[in-house]
C-alpha cells in the first residue's frame, strides 16, 4: 500500500472513532422513570410538583411498612379526588384514602406533628393542613383525620408543647397552646381576637381574650382575662406566636 493511501486509511479510522461514542459512557436514565405495571405514571422525584402536570406514583416507608401516594393528573375545574394513599399489605397495594391535589397545595409525609417519633402524613389545602396521624401500634396512618393544622410552631420540645393560629377569611380569629396526649390533642389555653371592623380596619385586632381548657367528660374553658391591643399602626397584627412563648410557662405553672 503506498504511503499516503496508508496514512489517509489511519486517518479515517481516527475520524470515524472520534464520532463513534464510546462504550465506556454511562448513558444517564431520567430519574422519572417509569413505574412497572402502571402505564402513563412516572416516580415521583425532586424536579416534580405534588400537583404536577403528569401521573407519578410516590413510595415511602414508615417503621418498616412501605405507603405510596398514586397521582393521577387532572386539569378539570370540578373537585375531582384525584390522589390516592396506599400501603403495601404482602404483595397487594391496599387502598388507605383518596383526596384532592391539583387545586391545592400537595402532602407532606415527613413531619411529625405530635411529636412520637414517627412522621405524619399531612393533607395539604390552601389555608392549612388536615393531619393523618401514623399509629405505631396498627403500623399504619389514620384514615379519619386526626387534627387540623394552620399556622402550627413547636415552642417546647422537651415538654412537646405546641401553638396554632386560625385565620381564614369569614371566620374569627383564634390561636391555641396545646400539646398531644399519644395521637390525642390536648388543649390548653386558646385566644380570641376582636377585630377593628366596624372602624374599616378589619385586620386591625382591638382586644385579646384568654381562655384556659378545662378537661371533663367534655372539655369547657373558663375566661382568664381580656387585652386591649394597640397596634402601632393599622398594619400590625397580634403576634400571638410571640404571646405564646413569652407566657406559656407561667401559664402553666412551669418554673
Amino acid at each position: 500500500m503506498p504511503k499516503a493511501l496508508f496514512i489517509f486509511f489511519v486517518l479515517s479510522i481516527i475520524i470515524l472513532s472520534c464520532r463513534q461514542p464510546s462504550k465506556n459512557i454511562t448513558t444517564v436514565k431520567d430519574s422519572i422513570a417509569t413505574v412497572p405495571g402502571m402505564p402513563g405514571y412516572r416516580y415521583f422525584d425532586s424536579t416534580m410538583s405534588h400537583n404536577d402536570t403528569i401521573n407519578y406514583v410516590d413510595t415511602f416507608s414508615v417503621d418498616g411498612r412501605q405507603f405510596r401516594v398514586v397521582y393521577s393528573y387532572d386539569d378539570s375545574t370540578d373537585n375531582t379526588d384525584n390522589t390516592k394513599l396506599e400501603q403495601l399489605s404482602g404483595s397487594e397495594w391496599q387502598h388507605m384514602l383518596t383526596f384532592f391535589t391539583s387545586m391545592h397545595s400537595g402532602y407532606t409525609r415527613t413531619s411529625d406533628v405530635n411529636g412520637d417519633g414517627y412522621p405524619d402524613f399531612l393533607e395539604r389545602w390552601h389555608y392549612g393542613s388536615n393531619a393523618h396521624f401514623y399509629l405505631p401500634a396498627k403500623k399504619t396512618f389514620g384514615t379519619a383525620v386526626s387534627f387540623e393544622l394552620m399556622d402550627w410552631q413547636l415552642i417546647d420540645t422537651a415538654r412537646n408543647i405546641y401553638c396554632q393560629n386560625f385565620n381564614i377569611k369569614g371566620h374569627q380569629e383564634k390561636s391555641m397552646l396545646y400539646t398531644f396526649d399519644g395521637v390525642k390533642p390536648v388543649i390548653l389555653y386558646t385566644m380570641e381576637f376582636e377585630d377593628d371592623t366596624a372602624a374599616g380596619n378589619p385586620h386591625v385586632y382591638k382586644s385579646m381574650s384568654l381562655y384556659k381548657t378545662v378537661p371533663g367528660y367534655k372539655d369547657s374553658s373558663i375566661l382568664v382575662n381580656t387585652t386591649q391591643i394597640k397596634p402601632e399602626d393599622e398594619t400590625d397584627e397580634f403576634e400571638y406566636d410571640d404571646y405564646w412563648r413569652r407566657n406559656y410557662k407561667e401559664l402553666l405553672g412551669i418554673k
